[in-house]
């Protein structure tokens, strides 16, 4: 899961300006002009009249070596000039127009698809690419592109490729394959022998084996060494059909990527630890920093060895953009699980051809963008992504070289093949660790926002709302999500979080107005609060927050505000009854207030801390004020929770939660504790030997290298587990997380009571 700081990788990406002064010879007037810093160098001069312009250049002391000179439609040069030239130029009266070259690349138009009898879908234009240059609605029937990743080198770390599809031609060189070492191949073996995978030590006794998908049998492909294995066939298909969606000429996003091979899986898509850091560890030393290189990674662990994790680390380093599967198991967290919840890796979650995300996508905050997948099934038939495969010569029934495939091993190449699209253009900086920085920053911002539906609306932890896209015109941002207000003395704060996606052009910034229009205020783009004043107390009020990028704002983000008071107005006073003859009055009873006696705190993101406690007045009829230290800011509500943006990772706060009635009665205690923002504390108690998991204990949104002790008690810690012991009592473990992006270095001691 990456997380680069976003304001330096965007600001790399916003052309600079030399913004000069210029005498305006038509009207004697003065104008500003502002000409984009050229990315050759070079400056397009059109002079005024019939003015030479190799005596003007002479006479201004420009260099004329490669100048190119233009005599017939008008009268100019080509030449390659500095900051202090470009201004002198615009001060000439005899200057029509300084403009920056640019560079002009070709725009492809792809409307058919690989032909093939094995597919539904054959000649059509595989649906993801038809998908991926467009900003949502429905697939118009083309892939438009104006890079195709020429000079990107791209590891597929898989099953192996077929370097011998035609959709390759010769752009699969060689790689690495575990099969050239009895030292690699007896590793898996002997994992496959084990009682965690009791397959005998072959992939003929895996569930649903079929010789029908191997070419070749797969005990002799797995197990025997082939010193001449560069990867370049494939026993299983899936390394194929990944490397097609990055870079296959019908099936890929960058049609002429290099495709490197990286062998770290058998016949059945299996492998250890050991053999795949021994593939890392080749690539490490294949490439080299004037490189631009990717990894794709369409696997993936049930945990986070930190070997591995220490690898991923070292090509992050060289300045390789590692792009990852989210996974296919909705019910795990994919912030436990490598490569999709290493920091820095850009994870992929899954989606079908009506922008829904597929049934089996992991899903979560450390899925980072949304691609296409597939589905298994739609009406009966296969509704995969069409890709490359395999050439089959056990089945002569089933010959096909493509196939629909479906997972988010088939989203993260979308992904993968987008990064060589940009990477073609990226001159590398001297610094080339920002270099996968860069690459998320263009990703995020060109993605597209809130087109994704979500298989499952109710969820708690949903994925960021981004769906890829390869560079369609910009459009105006989405809706900031999660608007909060606070109240403090005499003003409201208003929060919200950053908006997904730029939807093709950088946010620069954040406006917040309400309606009635009495306050306001802008942001920059980092900035994600606002402190309103001069409302009237008592007084309704909607508060909109738009972002703003180069098209314009977006959709606001709405939040209704009583100021003075966070939370909904309810009035419970005496009532009165008028009959005739006769008055009575009636008075309702407003039962004592109630402080309660536990709270909980949870963290949503970087400078969000929410606070709930449990009903324990009749509803509407308790006011709650709690007050947070250090900052003293506190928030007066009717509801159940009160949320704090300001707040900083890592911090530790105590909170003082009192309770006072309608009618002005305060409960005689207040309920106090403390949390630390970053962290949410899910359990409070488990159960004597019992084995939980520590993510289902404490959990954070940063992505950093976790660490846990056990400070006081008899519990223990083992394989990511609380063991508990088997006495009632009380435990304390601590929980450290390394800095990541945003998120500082930060730790929490956590208190479980131990039940019998």
């Amino acid at each position: 899961m990456r997380r680069f700081p976003v304001l330096v990788a965007l600001l790399a990406l916003v052309a600079p300006l030399c913004a000069v002064g210029a005498a305006d010879a038509s009207s004697g007037g003065s104008a500003r002009v502002s000409v984009p810093v050229s990315e050759t160098g070079r400056y397009i001069v059109q002079l005024r009249g019939s003015a030479d312009p190799a005596s003007f250049m002479s006479v201004m002391g420009i260099d004329d070596a490669g100048a190119v000179l233009y005599r017939n439609v008008f009268s100019g040069f080509s030449a390659v000039l500095g900051t202090d030239q470009v201004r002198a130029l615009l001060d000439d009266p005899q200057v029509a127009s300084v403009e920056a070259d640019q560079i002009v690349t070709l725009q492809a138009d792809q409307t058919n698809g690989p032909v093939s009898t094995n597919i539904p879908n054959s000649g059509v234009l595989p649906w993801g690419l038809d998908q991926i240059d467009q900003r949502g609605g429905a697939a118009d029937g083309h892939y438009v592109y104006t890079a195709d990743g020429t000079g990107v080198r791209v590891y597929v770390l898989d099953t192996g490729v077929n370097a011998a599809h035609a959709d390759f031609g010769a752009r699969v060189v060689d790689g690495w394959s575990y099969r050239t070492s009895s030292t690699y191949i007896s590793n898996i073996v002997s994992f496959m022998n084990t009682a965690s995978a009791p397959y005998g030590g072959s992939c003929k006794n895996v569930p649903g084996y079929s010789a029908n998908i191997h070419p070749t049998d797969v005990d002799t492909f797995d197990q025997t060494v082939t010193a001449g294995d560069k990867g370049k066939t494939d026993n299983e298909g899936h390394g194929t059909h990944v490397a097609g969606i990055v870079g296959g000429s019908l099936t890929g996003v960058a049609k002429n990527v290099t495709i490197v091979p990286v062998r770290i899986l058998n016949s059945c898509g299996i492998s250890t630890t050991t053999v795949t850091n021994a593939g890392l560890d080749w690539i490490l030393s294949d490439h080299t920093p004037s490189q631009k290189a990717i990894v794709n990674m369409s696997i993936g662990f049930t945990g986070r060895p930190a070997s591995f994790e220490t690898k991923i680390s070292s090509l992050l380093a060289e300045g390789i953009p590692v792009v990852a599967a989210a996974g296919n198991d909705p019910a795990a967290d994919p912030c436990t699980t490598a490569p999709a919840g290493t920091p820095g890796t850009i994870s992929v979650g899954a989606v079908w051809h009506s922008l829904t995300e597929t049934y089996y996508s992991a899903h979560g905050q450390c899925v980072d963008i949304f691609a296409p997948g597939g589905t298994p099934l739609v009406n009966g038939s296969p509704a995969g992504v069409n890709s490359t495969w395999h050439y089959l010569s056990t089945d002569s029934s089933n010959t096909s070289t493509y196939k629909n495939e479906s997972g988010t091993s088939m989203a993260a190449p979308h992904v993968a093949g987008a990064v060589a699209q940009y990477m073609q253009g990226l001159t590398l900086p001297a610094d080339v660790t920002t270099v996968p920085g860069l690459a998320w920053a263009w990703l995020k911002q060109n993605a597209t926002c809130d087109v994704v539906t979500y298989y499952d609306p109710s969820r708690t932890q949903q994925s960021p709302n981004r769906f890829l896209n390869t560079g369609s015109s910009a459009v105006a941002p989405c809706a900031p999500r999660n608007v909060t207000v606070s109240q403090a003395a005499g003003q409201s704060v208003v929060a919200w979080d950053e908006v997904a996606t730029g939807n093709g052009s950088a946010v620069t910034g954040y406006q917040v107005t309400t309606t009635p229009s009495t306050a306001g205020c802008t942001t920059n783009a980092s900035t994600f609060t606002c402190t309103l004043t001069g409302l009237a107390d008592g007084t309704t009020y909607t508060v909109s927050v738009k972002a703003i990028n180069g098209v314009g704002a977006g959709t606001a983000g709405t939040k209704s505000l009583i100021a003075g008071v966070s939370g909904t107005t309810t009035t419970v006073a005496p009532t009165t009854t008028e009959a005739p003859t006769t008055t009575t009055t009636t008075t309702t009873v407003v039962p004592d207030p109630v402080t309660p006696t536990t709270a909980n705190a949870t963290t949503s993101s970087t400078n969000k801390l929410t606070i709930s406690w449990p009903a324990v007045n009749v509803s509407g009829t308790v006011e709650y004020t709690v007050t947070i230290s250090p900052g003293g800011v506190s928030c007066t509500t009717r509801a159940t929770s009160c949320t704090f943006a300001g707040v900083k990772s890592g911090t530790n706060y105590s909170f003082t939660i009192t309770a006072r009635n309608v009618v002005g009665s305060v409960a005689g205690s207040s309920y106090k504790f403390s949390a630390t923002a970053g962290f949410t504390v899910k359990l409070q108690s488990v159960k004597v030997r019992s084995r939980t998991l520590l993510s289902r204990i404490v959990t954070s949104p940063s992505k950093g290298k976790r660490t846990y002790k056990v400070t006081s008690g008899r519990c223990t810690i083992s394989t990511g587990r609380l063991v508990a012991p088997t006495k009632a009592g009380t435990c304390r473990f601590r929980v450290s997380i390394a800095k990541s992006g945003s998120y500082p270095a930060m730790s929490t001691t956590v208190k479980l009571v131990i039940v019998g």
